[in-house]
């Protein structure tokens, strides 16, 4: 029998009556109705779920699911403004990301009349991440209460993306965003009210990412519909606000909590108010939210119980914020939350013309000359409720052009005295003491001894990066570093082969897990001079390319002007395997050749180039430097905008955009010219000569319709003649011509460059909401009838078997941010999915922040899966601090994160090659490789199922519901040393397949 929640106000009577009304539901099916009689009234749902009402609104909690708000229907109009689908377990609000869809215990208390709390706790004993949610509800407001705890007892900061991140999707309106759902932003820039739908126009919001909040609060409102959500913030935990706002079904409204250290625990306040009755905010506190309308119009509520004698006091000031003439003030009077009964709040018409016809029927008076700003000040109960401002010229939102940042009671932050940090500590022999210094490895089962030797396994092609940690115990002076050959290692193999770099910016990362949000650089040796007591990093990276099988042998010298050297010998064994030419996982990091430096084809706004034309050296550097790291194809996103102005027509000097220009229906006529690409002849052949050898380019939209547009048929229809008979078919129809033959050209144009039609895709739009995959087909269908493989990413597409099978008609490749091998299998058995397109993974923005070891489990995860490649969403996107690699003085500068993303994919490219050998890799493509008995049995002690292997990999829980295939505990202090055990056990295995074979 279902347990029923008990009221410490309710009678004992009461009490027994409600269990067996409620057992009667139960048992005929129906939702209990076990109302208290105290309102908020709070019960216990069938399925586990919680719902709380008052006169406001109705909610629901999903305890089950990550105790998350799933539903919030305001009374007054009907309206649910929270999105959520229980398939793929998103939307909600109150969404702890790391705990999405972990079940949380919860606890029901009444602790005062007129009052409920709801608590919420989850914890995760893998991770050491504990969250409590406790909402406290209330009978004569809306206003929801909620107090956060986030304990952390783990041994890494949880500091990714402002670090602790919230999110909540909302829909203001009670369906899909429109133009009328707005953003409402208190930013040092002034208050900014973004329409949801052209936020990507507001340079201040634009990353998504708010990092310069002037105020503690933020709210998502319908203007047509006068309603939505505010978001007040009580106390200085807040670190930003983020948006993602690319889909209309589900936009987010989020916020991050500043880094929780380990060892710690978070505790902040905030409340959550439904918003009724106003078409904006430019102001929410505790207890007044109001909006000042473009034409001064002032929307004004009290969050809670009426507010009395609330006086309005305007004033023109300088931008100094000096009064200039005279304020005017008028009293509100009993400003109210909501009339007795209802949901909807007081609005107050009170322009600046209104507030001075109550002081005294004055005209409004013109703006003194030093006026810049009209300051407005609401005060009651003895202090300021809420100052703000709105520009007299209307271009400005504040006095000085910054708002300064609020300040607010600080958050309790509680350290844990049962807690202990495990530190790394190099054992210190003597002989380091009286060096002067110590060499030890963090990544190796040995971590922490004095090194003494490293070892290389490589196959022909590959490469592997590994560092070593040098910590200076007294002062060194300039270390020289140097390598040496011994053996029948030669100097010009040493030189060609190995590259000996140092890591600069962050020394130490913070935790064993994580490298922070900066990027670690790597550069030359050349003037180091350690610092004591710090660690310092050297990675060498040694390259198989273009080298027989044997052993490679050299010694890493250390010297230092005031210490001893030490000599570490390395060992390199070239395995003798053979590689397939084209590598069976395929690797691409987002790098768009031609916006590089070298590629001067567009600037970093996108913008046409000043001085278009090739730096050619500068491109062959950073495009080997991709094939180096085993990238194989090349990705230019980009053919149209600026590319009309070195498209040509071809036999003619005349570029397809002047030829535009000069005849706005050029494309509409008959027919339609050959084109001549040759001006991007350069930057394809260097990819291609460096061994890109496939190639992938992108499209959001197509580009007939533009063309096709009634405006420019009707014009074509007047000129008569052929022209009018072509602009007489159906628009569709001139559209799919003109897209059709353009996307053809440049596919003929791939081609010509030596690109084979099987490796030249096309990416069709990203990541859409399940309502805009009809328009993903269509477009995958245009891009296709040209000649292309369309291709896109997704998250859980193989959960819905009709867009499966829409899109499996027209695609080429699938990308995936998860795999389940479980739903791609549930796919094939139905029917769904003929199984021929690609099936790539896809890891995206935020990999430049993961640590060297994690991201080497990629390669491994997809090889293992037989996954045909992989997708790194970040390279160079002009922001230093989420680029894998970044570009100085013509220059790429490495990461361990891309060293990581390099190396996992060598390993990939080895695995591949084994289950190919043992026929596995085609029998059953795109499922985990110990399915298979024969190659289960093989891989059983290095990767797969089994719990002891090197590398055990299974699906595990991940963002809303998701299970995917991951390497377990493989980014912990000796992850990279498993990483380079198993591939020698892959390569063992893979050498011996091979010498039978031959």
């Amino acid at each position: 029998m279902k347990k029923h929640l008990k009221s410490l106000d309710l009678a004992i009577v009461a009490l027994c009556l409600c269990a067996f009304l409620s057992s009667a539901a139960l048992a005929k099916g129906d939702a209990p109705r076990c109302l208290s009689g105290a309102s908020p009234d709070v019960q216990e749902l069938p399925d586990g779920a919680v719902r709380v009402e008052n006169k406001f609104y109705t909610l629901e909690i999903a305890t089950k699911e990550g105790g998350r708000i799933r539903s919030l229907i305001v009374k007054e109009t009907g309206d649910n403004l929270i999105y959520w689908d229980p398939k793929e377990q998103l939307g909600g609000l109150l969404d702890d990301k790391s705990f999405t869809s972990e079940p949380f215990k919860f606890q029901i208390t009444r602790p005062e009349a007129r009052t409920a709390v709801v608590s919420l706790d989850a914890r995760n004993d893998i991770t050491g991440i504990a969250v409590r949610k406790t909402l406290t509800f209330r009978a004569d407001t809306p206003a929801i209460a909620l107090h956060y705890r986030a304990e952390n007892r783990s041994q890494a900061a949880i500091n990714r993306a402002g670090p602790i991140l919230v999110r909540n999707i909302v829909r203001p309106g009670g369906k899909d965003i429109t133009p009328a759902d707005i953003y409402c932003l208190p930013t040092s820039a002034g208050i900014f009210q973004a329409d949801a739908h052209e936020r990507h126009k507001n340079p201040d919001t634009s990353s998504g990412f708010t990092q310069k909040i002037s105020a503690p609060w933020m709210a998502f409102i319908n203007r047509d519909r006068r309603q939505g959500l505010a978001f007040v913030y009580l106390d200085d935990a807040l670190a930003i606000f983020y948006q993602w706002c690319d889909s209309v079904v589900y936009p987010t409204l989020e916020w991050g909590y500043r880094p929780l250290e380990a060892g710690t625990a978070l505790e902040t306040s905030l409340m959550f108010i439904p918003v009724s009755g106003l078409s904006g905010v430019s102001w929410a506190d505790q207890q007044v939210i109001l909006n000042v309308s473009k034409n001064g119009t002032i929307e004004a509520r009290a969050v809670a119980k009426p507010l009395q004698d609330i006086v309005l006091e305007v004033a023109d000031v300088d931008a100094a914020g000096a009064v200039q003439g005279s304020p005017v003030k008028v009293n509100l009077n009993n400003l109210e939350a909501a009339k007795t009964g209802q949901a909807s709040f007081t609005r107050l018409p009170i322009g600046l013309s209104a507030v001075l016809a109550q002081a005294g029927g004055q005209a409004a008076p013109a703006a003194p000359a030093n006026a810049v700003m009209r300051r407005f000040t609401l005060s009651g109960q003895g202090k300021t409720l809420a100052v703000f401002h709105d520009a007299i010229d209307g271009k400005t939102r504040n006095v000085s052009g910054t708002l300064k940042p609020y300040a607010a009671p600080a958050a309790k932050v509680e350290q844990f005295k049962d807690w202990k940090k495990i530190e790394f500590k190099p054992v210190i022999a003597e002989t380091d003491r009286q060096r002067g210094y110590a060499l030890f490895s963090r990544e190796d089962s040995e971590a922490g001894k004095t090194l003494a030797a490293m070892q290389f396994d490589l196959a022909p092609g590959l490469r592997e990066s590994q560092f070593v940690a040098l910590q200076a115990l007294k002062e060194l002076g300039e270390v020289m570093v140097a390598v040496k050959p011994t053996g029948k290692t030669s100097e010009s193999w040493l030189r060609e082969h190995v590259l000996v770099r140092r890591q600069t910016g962050i020394p130490i990362p913070k935790n064993e897990h994580s490298v922070t949000g900066e990027i670690v650089q790597l550069k030359s040796v050349e003037n180091w001079s350690p610092r004591v007591n710090v660690e310092e990093r050297l990675w060498l990276t040694v390259r198989g390319r273009g080298t027989e099988a044997g052993d490679y042998p050299f010694e890493l010298r250390i010297q230092p002007a005031q210490g001893a050297p030490f000599v570490l010998p390395v060992q390199v064994k070239i395995w003798p395997v053979k590689l397939p030419e084209h590598q069976r996982v395929t690797f691409e990091a987002e790098h768009v050749l031609t916006l590089l430096p070298g590629a001067n084809y567009r600037d970093q706004e996108g913008k046409p180039s000043v001085q278009p034309g090739w730096q050619l050296p500068a491109l062959e550097v950073h495009v080997q430097n991709l094939a180096d790291h085993g990238v194989n194809v090349a990705q230019a996103y980009t053919f149209l905008d600026a590319g009309w102005a070195y498209i040509k027509i071809a036999g003619s000097d005349k570029s397809l955009g002047a030829a535009i220009n000069a005849d706005p229906l050029f494309l509409l006529r008959e027919p339609l010219p050959e084109l001549d690409f040759s001006y991007f002849n350069p930057w394809l052949d260097t990819a291609r000569r460096n061994g890109l050898w496939r190639f992938d380019s992108y499209t959001a939209a197509l580009i007939g319709d533009k063309w096709a547009s009634e405006a420019n048929l009707e014009a074509a229809r007047k000129q008569g003649g052929a022209l009018a008979k072509l602009a007489a078919q159906p628009p569709k129809e001139v559209a799919h011509r003109i897209d059709v033959w353009f996307w053809g050209q440049l596919f003929k144009y791939i081609v010509s460059r030596d690109y084979q039609p099987q490796d030249i895709f096309m990416k069709v739009l990203d990541k859409l909401p399940l309502d805009q995959t009809p328009k993903m087909a269509r477009i995958m269908g245009v891009v296709k009838e040209a000649g292309w493989r369309p291709q896109s990413s997704f998250s859980t597409l193989f959960r819905y078997p009709e867009q499966t099978r829409m899109l499996d008609q027209v695609i080429g490749l699938w990308m995936f941010g998860t795999w389940n091998y479980e739903e791609y299998q549930a796919r094939l058995a139905a029917g769904d999915l003929k199984g021929d397109a690609e099936k790539w993974s896809y890891d995206g923005w935020g990999v430049s922040w993961a640590a060297y070891q994690n991201l080497r489990a990629r390669g491994w995860e997809a090889a293992f899966s037989r996954r045909d490649g992989f997708h790194a969403h970040e390279y160079y996107r002009w922001l230093p601090y989420t680029a894998i690699v970044s570009m100085e003085n013509n220059r790429p500068i490495d990461s361990p994160a891309w060293e990581g993303l390099s190396d996992g994919m060598a390993d990939a490219q080895l695995l591949a090659a084994l289950l190919h050998e043992l026929g596995a890799w085609e029998r059953q493509r795109g499922l985990p490789a110990d399915q298979d008995p024969k190659a289960g049995a093989i891989l059983a002690s290095i990767v797969g199922g089994n719990e002891k292997a090197i590398l055990p990999i299974r699906l595990v829980s991940l963002e809303r519901g998701i299970r995917g295939m991951s390497v377990i505990d493989a980014g912990d202090q000796a992850g990279a040393d498993r990483y380079r055990r198993a591939r020698r056990a892959v390569l063992t295995l893979l050498a011996q397949f091979q010498q039978k074979k031959s």
